[in-house]
């Protein structure tokens, strides 16, 4: 089961998805009942300003979490593909809030796009520095083939202490803040800080309003596409001879110039301008979000498993150790160059709608 409910913007139909799960292992108070409250006093506490949200705000209930590893958001993500394409500007999830413990706030999960802005409400609320990172396909992160940007999954966290179980947490969930009672029979109520849930709520009030009522969407994919030329960067140096990956790596390398310049041209984009600067910028996620993190099929759901940037084109690392003139390097280099066309498709396709940002800002 799930259960969806809506807040609609006043001014325009564009909505943030604010989501957590309901199904829990055991008793669940903290995965995922204190969220499942985080949720529902954000809601309470919007509802009561409704009149003055920008965007709208759509709260989902998800089922299916770990028994279906994401199965009830995936249904949701091909149910609602095209909205959630057209009109999603973020996709905001929420985990395991209010632990007893937990005032690290020094990690957090985001897509690169939408780091910068996570960082920098994560330091106006709490106080601390933190650094956003990575996103595996955990989660509910059902969304990245629709390329809705998404930020946040567990957030508040234990303190990082040199031990077995903290470094058997981050390699397990990429954060080594999580209680050891998560998912036993000792996530009870019992192990909630009502401080800290209050904290937390704060953090993710304070994050969709931003969302909902900021004239100009706070997203940032300069930061987006200097991961991928790191990333392309560290390909070309494993493959060396074997395989070309300057036609990509050049490509990247100017949409980073351009989205530079972008991103201090919207520092003061007329308000006549918002609505398109808005609309470009969502079709730039759609772009650079499914290039990043899925495998390439927009339609389809990737495993529940970690994937890395440019998935297609890690094959590189492995034809660097074949047979130069072997087989099978001949056919990692034919799959090698479709994905290089895709990549190269992407990063031309959005090298353009950074033109049209620029356009839209002189």
């Amino acid at each position: 089961p799930h259960l969806v409910g809506e807040l609609a913007g006043r001014h325009e139909d564009r909505f943030v998805l604010f989501s957590g799960h309901v199904d829990s292992w055991h008793f669940g108070a903290m995965d995922n009942g204190t969220a499942n409250a985080t949720m529902l006093e954000v809601a309470r506490l919007l509802a009561r300003r409704r009149d003055g949200l920008r965007r709208g705000i759509r709260f989902a209930f998800w089922s299916g979490h770990s028994h279906g590893r994401y199965a009830g958001s995936a249904w949701y993500a091909d149910h609602a593909w095209r909205e959630l394409h057209q009109r999603c500007v973020l996709h905001l999830n929420v985990d395991s809030t209010g632990a007893r413990g937990a005032t690290d706030y020094s990690v957090l999960h985001a897509t690169e796009d939408a780091q910068r802005f996570a960082e920098r409400v994560v330091a106006d609320v709490t106080g601390q520095p933190s650094r956003g990172r990575r996103f595996s396909r955990a989660g509910d992160q059902s969304f990245w083939g629709a390329g809705v940007p998404s930020a946040f999954m567990s957030l508040s966290g234990l303190p990082k202490q040199d031990t077995e179980l903290s470094r058997a947490m981050e390699r397990l969930v990429g954060s080594a803040g999580f209680p050891w009672w998560w998912h036993t029979r000792d996530d009870t109520v019992d192990k909630i800080d009502a401080d800290v849930l209050v904290l937390d709520t704060k953090l993710y009030l304070a994050s969709a309003l931003r969302w909902l009522n900021a004239p100009v969407l706070p997203l940032d994919h300069a930061r987006a596409v200097q991961s991928l030329v790191a990333e392309l960067e560290a390909l070309q140096a494993a493959a060396g001879e074997r395989f070309d990956l300057a036609p990509a790596l050049e490509a990247a390398r100017r949409l980073v110039e351009r989205m530079q310049r972008v991103a201090e041209a919207l520092a003061k984009v007329p308000e006549a301008q918002r609505e398109a600067v808005n609309r470009t910028l969502m079709r730039l996620s759609r772009v650079l979000v499914p290039l990043a993190y899925t495998t390439g099929d927009r339609f389809t759901h990737d495993l529940a498993l970690p994937i890395p940037p440019l998935a297609g084109l890690q094959r590189a690392l492995a034809a660097a150790a074949l047979d130069a003139d072997g087989d099978a390097v001949k056919s990692a280099r034919a799959a090698l160059v479709r994905e290089r066309n895709r990549a190269l498709h992407a990063l031309d396709s959005a090298a353009t709608l950074a033109d049209e940002l620029l356009s839209l800002t002189v």
